[in-house]
C-alpha cells in the first residue's frame, strides 16, 4: 500500500465547510503513512480572529488592529503503532455559540475580516510532523436582542414620515428573517395614507450593510454599503383610480448581490467588528406627498461553499469517530 519512496501525507475533508456557531463541524482527517509508525498523536484545532486595517482620511499612516481568539481543540487519536497505509479518522468538532460569524469587507481605505482555520497535526517517533489546514465559515448565532438593536448610523433615522400633514402608517412584513445571496424574498407592504388622493406609485427597496469597526483602541469608524436595490411599480386598475386606506401590496424579488458583496457576506457580531444588514423600504406617492420610509433589520447568511474532496485516499482504513468539544 505504500513504500519508502512515497512521502507521508495528511488532508482534512470537512463534510460542510459552513456551520452555525454552536453546531458540529464533521469530517475526516485522512493520513497516509509511508512506513511503520509508533506513538502517533493526531490533534485537531480551530484558529480564528478578527483583523482591521484602516487608512484614516487626512493621515498617511495605516492603522492595524486585531483580536486572536483562544485556539480550541484537542487530541483526535493516539495510536501505539500503525503500519504503512491509508487511514481516515472521522471527527465531530462542536463549536461554541460565542464565535462571531465569518465575514470580510474592503475598500480603498479599509479591510476588515473575521476568519477561521481548522488545522490537523500528526506527530510520531519516526515521522516528520505533518500539518494541514482548511478554511471554515462560521454562521453567526443570533439572539433576538442583537438583531433588533439598531446600528449606530440608524439611531437618528425616523421610521415614519408624514403625508398631507397626517401621519401615515406603513408596515413591512417579510417571509422570514434570514436569507442567503440569490434567494427570493417575499415582502408584504401594508399602508394607510389617510385618504390622501395621491396614489402609491412605487416601492423602492435597498439592502444596506452597515460595517462598524474599531481600528485602534477607542477609535471607531463606520461604512454603509449598498448591497442591492429593487424597484416595484404599483399598477392601479382603471376602475380603481386611488389606492387609499389600509391597502396591502405583496411581491417578491431576488437578492441579487453585487459581485463584490457576495464573498465575505454575513451578519456578524465580533469584538472589534460588526456587520449588520437592513432593508430600507421607501413608498413613493404622487407629486404632492412626501415619501414614507422604514428600516427593517435582516440576517444575511454566508454563501454556501462546496467542500474540498480528497481523491487520493481510496481504500483507506476507517478509524473510530472522535468527538471534540470547544471550551
Amino acid at each position: 500500500m505504500g513504500g519508502a519512496s512515497q512521502k507521508s501525507k495528511i488532508f482534512i475533508e470537512v463534510d460542510c465547510p459552513v456551520v452555525l456557531a454552536g453546531e458540529e463541524l464533521k469530517g475526516n482527517v485522512h493520513l497516509f503513512i509511508s512506513s511503520i509508525t509508533d506513538n502517533l498523536v493526531l490533534t485537531l484545532e480551530l484558529f480564528g480572529g478578527e483583523k482591521v486595517t484602516y487608512l484614516m482620511g487626512g493621515e498617511a499612516d495605516w492603522y492595524n488592529n486585531r483580536v486572536d481568539y483562544p485556539q480550541s481543540g484537542g487530541v483526535l487519536c493516539r495510536e501505539k503503532m500503525l503500519s504503512c497505509g491509508f487511514y481516515s479518522f472521522p471527527f465531530a468538532f462542536r463549536t461554541s455559540k460565542k464565535l462571531p460569524g465569518s465575514m470580510k469587507t474592503y475598500d480603498s481605505y479599509h479591510k476588515a475580516s473575521i476568519s477561521y482555520i481548522l488545522s490537523a497535526e500528526a506527530t510520531a517517533n519516526n515521522l516528520k510532523t505533518l500539518t494541514t489546514t482548511t478554511p471554515v465559515i462560521i454562521r453567526q448565532y443570533i439572539k433576538q436582542k442583537q438583531m433588533l438593536e439598531p446600528s449606530p448610523k440608524l439611531n437618528q433615522l425616523k421610521h415614519f414620515n408624514f403625508v398631507s400633514n397626517k401621519k401615515t402608517s406603513f408596515k413591512v412584513d417579510i417571509s422570514k428573517k434570514s436569507f442567503r445571496p440569490n434567494e427570493n424574498v417575499y415582502m408584504q407592504i401594508t399602508f394607510d395614507n389617510c385618504d390622501c388622493e395621491d396614489n402609491l406609485k412605487t416601492i423602492e427597496i435597498t439592502l444596506h450593510r452597515n460595517i462598524h469597526f474599531e481600528f485602534c483602541s477607542g477609535r471607531k469608524s463606520d461604512r454603509d454599503q449598498v448591497v442591492m436595490s429593487y424597484v416595484h411599480k404599483i399598477r392601479v386598475p382603471n376602475d380603481s383610480p386611488l389606492l387609499m386606506n389600509c391597502k396591502s401590496v405583496g411581491f417578491s424579488f431576488l437578492l441579487d448581490f453585487k459581485d463584490k458583496h457576495i464573498e465575505g457576506c454575513g451578519t456578524s457580531f465580533g469584538k472589534i467588528i460588526e456587520s449588520k444588514y437592513f432593508f430600507e423600504v421607501t413608498a413613493k406617492f404622487g407629486n404632492y406627498a412626501a415619501p414614507v420610509r422604514i428600516f427593517v433589520p435582516v440576517i444575511i447568511e454566508p454563501e454556501e461553499l462546496e467542500p474540498k474532496v480528497c481523491e487520493m485516499f481510496d481504500g483507506r482504513i476507517e478509524m473510530p469517530v472522535s468527538t471534540i468539544e470547544m471550551e
